[in-house]
């Protein structure tokens, strides 16, 4: 980390009086997703702006104080999240579970329901994983109240289009108060005036400034001294302790290739110690893009960790308090100016309850104009594209979270090619009449793998190594064989599909996106995700086998 840096923080109160166009991953030409909160990026836009208007002579890139300060980290701008009885909050925790029952009763009736922290306990196939989106207020309670953003949804006429008549953005809703921080590395006279100067003005942020979006009132301006991620009170870790991704985070392994998973080197270097062992992990993924104004091109699509997701980390020797409070200043991985790469330390998660905070749904509005019957079959056609490419983005994921936490090195390179097969051939037919093949086949290797006369016994042995193989192969926590039955009794539910990769619900002028999606679509997608991650995992095999070959 080098010598000491004294961080400060600012803390910027946001009053949204228009709606927010912060682009999402996932947008189309007719459809422009949007984010929960204000991205540090944009912030920092903005920021940079007013400077730049403040002091025109200067140039960022040439000065090198202030290429330093604005375009190389000394000044890192935090994701803007919603406030909570005045408090910024925090992302949503990925590692916690409820059982069906009480997730319909949480879902419907709004009452506390009990959770179970994946992290530290073995899930059940009755168990759920909460989404995580929104947002909490604490995170040391024995019970959390989970809140949303507000969000409007907008359908709009396209004038200037034939092909594509109608189009539909998503916005953070006006009227809610969110909560921003700047750190600051070297600070002095002239950039405290200039970041105490916004309270009480107006910035603009977002997309379609021009349009009546991105107006906000900066309402108050705080200067703190203590990591707005912990506070003053450093806890006490006893060889364990939990990484919470308080944003989304972009960082690479040792070799240079973006990860999934926070790096045991990182960590330990970070936090001083000898060494850092990942035991358990809740991790989301999400694609990152944007686009940079000042360039006029959009920013490299990258895989990120999504902020919630939560790592369980055990270590040997003694965590420099000093040290890791640097490294919590500083935060890791890349574009960290965005607001990207914020982390916290928790000793450990005592999460007992979970409650809903007041309800926030999606305001869909629609201009003033009535539907006739071929634009409302575009409306069906466009929010069916939407979901189809939400669904897809999901299960692209989940075959990278699969194949990150699958140990199948006992299944022969011959067997993966034969489930290949199975599931492409399974994928041609009707959902009832592929699930049975696959059920056959299921119960055809069982079967091989007891005893059976007539048989030789050198054949007996190979039969049962292969059930054991398909057993004693991993998926997470589930062996192989298991998970793969499981996937496929329900791989023609359709509300089963948008709930376990926790996509919202979508709907325009009284429309459900699912309501379109039939069983036979929502089977062939998932006959195809298993198929690629079979193959994907033999690609990997296969490579692995050349390469031992050719040492």
């Amino acid at each position: 980390m080098g010598d000491y840096i004294m961080t400060v923080y600012y803390y910027y109160e946001l009053k949204t009086l228009q709606p927010l166009k912060m682009g999402g991953t996932g947008s189309q030409a007719d459809n422009e997703t949007a984010l929960d909160y204000i991205a540090g990026s944009a912030l920092r836009g903005a920021f940079i702006g007013a400077y730049v208007r403040e002091k025109p002579e200067i140039q960022l890139c040439r000065d090198s104080l202030m290429r330093k300060r604005w375009l190389e980290g000394d000044l890192r701008f935090l994701n803007g999240y919603i406030s909570i009885d005045g408090q910024r909050s925090r992302p949503f925790p990925a590692c916690l579970c409820m059982t069906k029952n009480n997730r319909k009763l949480f879902s419907e009736q709004n009452q506390p329901a009990p959770v179970v922290n994946s992290l530290d306990h073995l899930i059940g196939e009755q168990m759920e994983r909460l989404p995580a989106a929104g947002f909490i207020s604490d995170w040391t309670a024995e019970q959390i109240t989970w809140h949303q953003t507000k969000m409007t949804a907008k359908l709009h006429i396209n004038l200037q289009g034939e092909q594509t008549r109608l189009y539909r953005y998503e916005a953070i809703a006006a009227g809610q108060t969110f909560i921003a921080v700047v750190a600051v590395d070297h600070e002095d006279d002239e950039i405290k005036t200039f970041l105490q100067s916004f309270t009480n003005k107006i910035i603009y942020l977002g997309g379609s400034k021009s349009n009546g979006y991105g107006k906000c009132r900066v309402i108050s301006v705080t200067r703190r001294t203590e990591n707005p991620e912990y506070g003053d009170n450093w806890p006490v870790f006893s060889q364990t302790l939990y990484v919470y991704c308080l944003s989304d985070i972009i960082v690479r392994d040792e070799k240079g290739r973006l990860s999934s998973r926070i790096p045991e080197h990182i960590l330990a270097a970070g936090l001083g110690v000898d060494k850092a062992f990942l035991e358990s992990a809740a991790v989301q993924t999400i694609t990152t893009d944007g686009f940079n104004q000042k360039w006029g091109a959009r920013l490299p699509k990258q895989q990120a960790i999504r902020k919630g997701s939560i790592f369980k980390f055990r270590y040997e020797g003694n965590i420099d308090q000093s040290k890791a409070e640097q490294f919590l200043h500083q935060g890791i991985g890349e574009r960290r100016v965005d607001g990207f790469g914020r982390i916290a330390l928790l000793p450990d998660m005592k999460v007992e309850l979970v409650g809903k905070g007041e309800a926030l749904p999606m305001s869909r509005q629609v201009s003033d104009f009535r539907l006739n019957q071929e634009e409302l079959r575009q409306v069906q056609q466009m929010l069916k594209r939407v979901m189809m490419q939400r669904i897809r983005a999901g299960l692209e994921n989940r075959i990278l979270e699969w194949s990150q936490d699958s140990d199948d090195k006992a299944i022969s390179s011959s067997q993966l090619a034969q489930w290949m097969d199975l599931f492409n051939r399974a994928k041609g037919l009707a959902p009832d009449a592929g699930k049975a093949e696959i059920e056959q086949y299921i119960l055809y290797l069982e079967k091989r793998g007891k005893e059976q006369k007539g048989k030789s016994e050198e054949t007996e042995r190979a039969n049962q190594r292969v059930l054991h193989s398909l057993r004693d192969a991993r998926i997470g926590k589930k062996p192989w064989l298991e998970q793969i039955h499981s996937y496929i009794r329900q791989a023609d539910d359709v509300d089963e599909l948008i709930h376990s990769l926790q996509l919202p619900e979508l709907s325009i002028a009284g429309q459900e996106a699912k309501v379109l999606l039939s069983k036979e679509e929502v089977y062939c997608l998932n006959m195809e995700m298993l198929y690629q991650y079979v193959r994907e995992r033999r690609r990997l095999a296969n490579f692995k086998k050349q390469r031992r070959q050719k040492v």
